[in-house]
């Protein structure tokens, strides 16, 4: 299971993220106010950030016609309404609106509309009505307010009025709000020369609005979301404002049109330590290049205040930020660190930072005795316009009698004075490297160069640790004969994680859960572990083959859009499947297995309702289980189910055995094209066009794209 990072305004649902990825801790809450650079050093850019956070307020002015344009969004100003300007550092850094108006938002895109209409039922107040091919929203409205360069705004003062003040409502939303934004992106897009990005509060007469419009390249994206108050229960959310994705389109562009990334991380490394109990602290070593010129203030994830798996309410304290060896300038909030360069890179130039960090964040999943820090930003990574395309090299050092695991190679253990260190590296492109450390014992096995560590809690169960151990190296086999590019990792590191039912590839690591190690005979005398193994035994020898077919979805064919997450869950559950019926010893076993998968992805397709599009799946939101389950089930039933109707639809035009050929051809040559490098889907059409002389197009906007699924035999 993977996770793409998205570059735009995030819809995902804390529940769908529990469900999607087992107990990962939610997205990342911060501290009430910025944390600036340490010391009494002006900080510009912290200042700057906390203006725009809480901008002053100038004076009233009349706005051209009465109507506010941004991307397809129109606020039509009624009687009474005044426009004021929104003041930050001196500047005009956008408008407020106060009194009614009228939001009305036009829906273009026509993969966007059936997704919309679903996500219009948790939002009633909004009336939706046909206008041609196009679908167009209206709403009423008690205030506006908006961030960002406008051509209304260029020629207004920035003198502030003393007399007046920013609504209520509209610094009850900002001092609640979850996220980053408006000062996040406006901060980076204006910095970076590139100043298109606009961020609006919408006051209506029930439910608050955001509208995120950001039309930076490796973004292009505006959409519109309802805001929703977190349970007051939730510990360290409660209360505060979360958004549900009506709809998103893409900006000046086609879903499929490329979006290049500013800048990209490339060599990192991590040194953590684990001195005492939960603590640990953390040095990050990252370097970073840029992909166009420009590029003056960075945009990381990294943890602060966060919840851990049961809920527990954690701190990742950030005590020093260093570019090229000089102190930096920053500002975190919310999860988001913005460094300053000191000079703009040019293309391709590098810069290195060393971040240094501590906190009682090793999370203990129901006190167990291990620790786990997974695929979130317990270091710093790249965000929005960046991502993470990195080498890495890990030290981790964990406390007696804990042992520590970590992405990558290893490349030397050894006894600490406190108790061991690991010392591993990736040398190939990867993103979301992760550490473990517990009490565990572990079953080695090395064939063709692939070391298999697997590494059980507690106990030792060397039965079940050769029987995965032979799994893996039936299907690395398998993948390496059919996509020719081989295992992309020295050492696997296979981790029993005691929870049931999920399972994750960062990269060289497998968690898996601990149904993969039940038997019969393991479970007699505990009725509990009976039923539970019983429930998630089925189907635990596909999960650790879709695993292990994540080694190359996405860790060879790299992934970063969201939006084409089904690149990495869906390929690498149609080609586990299909490597699985191929390495079984009983082929009729392996028959009934791939068909017993085939019938859920058929049943599950059908639970997933309105707008169903695989490539929009994301973009899917609601409070919902049923939300949650259509966003897996786009991934995990349609995507693969789309990708056996191809091969079917191969055999049918072409007839069965050059069908099958250029079935098997087209992912061989995605992947050996796509070697450590981006894939899209508009790559796979383009293969898939090249090798069959045929345009698929039209094939991909109807399923791929679009909501249709097709018919499997």
């Amino acid at each position: 299971m993977h996770q793409a990072t998205r570059p735009a305004l995030p819809t995902t649902l804390i529940t769908m993220l529990a469900l999607l990825a087992g107990p990962l801790a939610a997205a990342a809450a911060g501290a009430p106010s910025p944390a600036a650079a340490v010391g009494e050093v002006p900080n510009p850019l912290a200042e700057v950030y906390r203006a725009l956070e809480q901008p002053a307020v100038g004076g009233a002015f009349e706005l051209a016609g009465g109507v506010l344009r941004i991307g397809r969004a129109e606020f039509r100003t009624g009687p009474g309404a005044r426009a004021r300007p929104l003041i930050a550092a001196g500047r005009v850094c956008g408008i407020w609106i106060e009194g009614t108006t009228t939001l009305s938002y036009r829906i273009e895109d026509p993969f966007s509309i059936p997704l919309a209409r679903r996500n219009l039922k948790h939002s009633p107040a909004l009336v939706a009505r046909p206008d041609g091919a196009a679908v167009v929203l209206t709403l009423p409205l008690l205030g506006v307010a908006a961030w960002g360069a406008d051509p209304a705004l260029a020629d207004l003062s920035p003198e502030i009025d003393p007399g007046a003040r920013l609504p209520s409502w509209l610094t009850e939303i900002l001092a609640a709000k979850l996220g980053a934004n408006p000062a996040s992106d406006s901060l980076v897009s204006d910095r970076n020369g590139d100043p298109g990005y606009r961020w609006a509060a919408l006051r209506g007469q029930g439910d608050d609005y955001l509208f995120d419009f950001d039309p930076r390249r490796p973004v292009r994206l505006e959409s519109l979301a309802r805001l929703r108050r977190i349970d007051k229960d939730v510990r360290i959310y409660g209360g505060r404002w979360t958004w549900e994705e009506i709809v998103a389109q893409p900006i000046d562009s086609k879903w499929w049109d490329p979006r290049p990334l500013d800048v990209v991380s490339v060599a990192t490394e991590v040194e953590l330590v684990n001195d005492r109990a939960d603590h640990a602290t953390i040095q990050t070593r990252v370097q970073v290049q840029a992909l166009r010129a420009g590029i003056r203030v960075l945009p990381f994830s990294l943890l602060q205040d966060f919840s851990d798996s049961d809920g527990h309410a954690r701190r990742l304290a950030l005590e020093s930020v260093r570019v090229d060896g000089a102190p930096a300038l920053y500002v975190q909030d919310e999860g988001t660190l913005l460094v300053e360069l000191p000079q703009p890179l040019a293309l391709h130039q590098t810069a290195t930072l060393e971040i240094r960090t501590q906190g009682d964040v090793l999370d203990r999943p129901e006190s167990n005795s291990y620790w786990i820090l997974r695929t979130q930003a317990w270091y710093p990574k790249l965000a929005g316009v960046g991502g993470e395309y990195s080498t890495f090299k890990m030290s981790v050092e964990s406390a007696a009698p804990f042992v520590p695991f970590a992405s990558g190679e290893v490349l030397k253990r050894e006894k600490t004075a406190t108790g061991e260190r690991v010392t591993t590296s990736v040398g190939v492109p990867a993103q979301w490297a992760v550490a473990i450390a517990g009490k565990y014992e572990t079953f080695s096995r090395e064939l063709d160069g692939l070391r298999v560590h697997v590494s059980t809690y507690a106990a030792q169960r060397s039965v079940e640790a050769e029987r995965l151990s032979g799994i893996i190296f039936g299907i690395r086999a398998c993948m390496e004969h059919w996509l020719g590019v081989p295992f992309p990792f020295q050492d696997l590191q296979v981790v029993e994680i005691k929870d049931w039912g999920w399972g994750q590839a960062p990269p060289g690591v497998i968690f898996i859960t601990q149904e993969a190690f039940m038997t019969p005979a393991r479970s007699q005398g505990d009725d509990e572990a009976a039923v539970m193994a019983a429930w998630y035994t089925r189907g635990v020898n596909e999960r650790i083959a879709h695993e292990v077919a994540h080694s190359w979805f996405p860790h060879v064919a790299k992934v970063y859009r969201d939006e084409e997450n089904w690149l990495s869950e869906s390929l690498a559950d149609y080609t586990s499947a299909e490597c699985l019926l191929r390495t079984m010893k009983d082929k009729k076993q392996g028959e009934y297995l791939f068909h017993r998968q085939l019938s859920d992805w058929k049943s599950q397709s059908k639970e997933i309702g309105d707008g169903g599009s695989i490539f929009l799946a994301p973009h899917i939101s609601g409070e919902k289980d049923s939300d949650a389950y259509a966003v897996r089930h786009l991934w995990y039933a349609k995507g693969p189910l789309v990708l056996h109707a191809l091969r079917q639809e191969l055999h049918r035009q072409e007839g069965e055995a050059k069908g099958e050929k250029d079935f098997m051809a087209w992912l061989r040559a995605y992947a050996q094209n796509f070697k450590f490098k981006t894939g899209e889907t508009r790559h796979l059409v383009g293969i898939l066009n090249q090798i069959t002389g045929k345009d698929w197009q039209p094939w991909f906007e109807s399923y791929v794209y679009g909501t249709e699924t097709p018919k499997v035999k």
